[in-house]
């Protein structure tokens, strides 16, 4: 393990981790891609946060932890010790657009609901996640809206709502990839 990840940091797991196992997860507040320790089964795609001093993860929503202070670490919580709900969101999605010079559009919750035919066929995300292999330009909502650029191999968070993403390529086509929450 090359860095330590500050406990109580939150990312996404890469892929599926087995309990016990170590596996790929990216901090975006720290543009950072490091091994985790699964202290449980991680979901591929899934919040985690950072439990341990030694990169010990387990899946996170905010209204499932607590910081316990007697003990310096987080605790799953129980139903008598409820948390107020900030942020849980009811649905998420993940989708690959392939783009090219022809700007192509995305519904959010389409692939979710693909997978998963008792979800919405779409849902309003009140926070995007994207990262693309090639330069290239979104919009959001419409395609009439100003366009964002997106580099290569940067990951960009967006806390907006956004129903629509519209993306076209810069200069060469590749794919982007976008994880929505809400």
């Amino acid at each position: 393990m090359s860095v330590k990840v500050k406990i109580g940091t939150s990312g996404i797991a890469l892929e599926n981790i087995s309990v016990d196992k170590w596996g790929p997860a990216y901090f975006p507040n720290l543009n950072l891609r490091e091994n985790v320790h699964a202290l449980e089964d991680i979901r591929k795609y899934r919040s985690i946060i950072i439990v341990d001093e030694h990169n010990g993860a387990v899946e996170y929503a905010p209204e499932e932890l607590k910081y316990e202070t007697t003990r310096k670490t987080w605790e799953r919580v129980r139903e008598t010790h409820p948390l107020p709900v900030t942020e849980a969101y009811v649905y998420d999605d993940y989708k690959e657009i392939k783009f090219t010079e022809e700007e192509t559009c995305y519904i959010i919750g389409s692939a979710a609901h693909e997978a998963d035919r008792a979800l919405p066929e779409s849902f309003e995300a009140k926070n995007l996640l994207l990262y693309s292999d090639q330069d290239c330009w979104v919009r959001f909502n419409d395609a009439n809206r100003v366009q964002h650029f997106i580099p290569a191999g940067v990951y960009f968070t967006f806390h907006r709502r956004c129903t629509k993403i519209y993306v076209v390529r810069h200069t060469a086509n590749g794919t982007l990839r976008v994880w929505a929450e809400g």
